[in-house]
């Protein structure tokens, strides 16, 4: 079974989100990660893959959706909408 977290974040850079995120996945062992509206740049996803250890990431067109998972989980984006 794959652990995941889907976080209406309305904001990426909110004081604390990024480290309760961290917490969380390593509490639950999460394998994927979604988080609704991060209000961030798309250029700044492989910076908060870094930060939360993730082996991959991935955002719908306009960025409003970004999605992390490690190599614990196969997946493949077959189709992205705004």
């Amino acid at each position: 079974m794959i652990s995941t977290i889907i976080w209406n974040a309305r904001g990426i850079n909110t004081q604390g989100v990024i480290e309760r995120l961290k917490n969380l996945k390593n509490i639950h062992y999460v394998s994927m990660i979604a988080i609704l509206e991060p209000f961030s740049d798309n250029a700044h996803i492989n910076m908060v893959k870094s930060m939360l250890s993730m082996d991959h990431a991935a955002s719908n067109p306009n960025g409003k959706i970004w999605l992390f998972w490690t190599n614990d989980a196969t997946c493949k984006v077959l189709e992205t909408d705004e």
